[in-house]
């Protein structure tokens, strides 16, 4: 099974994750939106660094995000101009996105990215904090860590081709899939709002 990411829509304020008794939230109605391997460069434009809180199960703290309805459209309104300044290919993607955030009727917006965390625990804290604050700062190294966490390769003097995953260019500000002899390996809307889980989403999943 693939490590999953997921937007959660929820009407209490707890963080996202696993328990003894299984998630603490209900799949069927409170996925937004899921990705695999990777957590999509739109769902971070939801949050802040403060809202970055723990999840605790047995002895593991599990970083994710939990922030209101209200400052989340807030946050999307006001990072548009950076993320379609950086991303400028995506503007009917983030249209869709803004279009499933507005119609979200839930109190709270989360993120469980248990399953991710799994894969590289030791710097995930370090990297999620890093690509939400390029939200703010701009910073190329914090370009660096959103890229990677949203699953693709940033390319370098030192890594011109940008090999092994889909890719961005922070000079050309473009994104190119990677093929394979099967056809693209993933797509722009997986890497920018993920894909539909139960509900229904304002994209035709690729």
């Amino acid at each position: 099974m693939a490590n999953r990411a997921y937007l959660i829509g929820s009407n209490h304020s707890e963080p996202a994750g696993p328990s003894d008794k299984g998630i603490n939230y209900d799949p069927d109605t409170e996925i937004l939106a899921g990705a695999s391997y990777l957590i999509p460069v739109f769902w971070l434009s939801l949050f802040e660094e403060s809202h970055i809180k723990e999840h605790v199960v047995d002895e593991f703290r599990i970083p994710s995000l939990v922030c209101s309805a209200s400052t989340g459209r807030r946050l999307l309104q006001e990072r548009r101009e950076r993320i379609l300044e950086t991303f400028p290919s995506c503007d009917s993607v983030w249209q869709e996105w803004a279009k499933m955030v507005d119609e979200a009727q839930f109190q709270f917006f989360k993120l469980d990215a248990t399953e991710i965390w799994d894969l590289s625990a030791e710097g995930f804290d370090s990297q999620l904090q890093a690509a939400i604050r390029w939200l703010s700062s701009g910073s190329p190294e914090d370009l660096a860590d959103l890229i990677s966490l949203a699953g693709m390769t940033l390319i370098t003097k030192e890594n011109p081709a940008g090999r092994g995953a889909s890719c961005y260019d922070p000079t050309n500000k473009t994104l190119t899939i990677r093929m394979t002899q099967n056809g693209p390996a993933d797509s722009i809307g997986h890497l920018m709002h993920g894909y539909g889980w139960v509900r229904d989403v304002p994209w035709k999943d690729e």
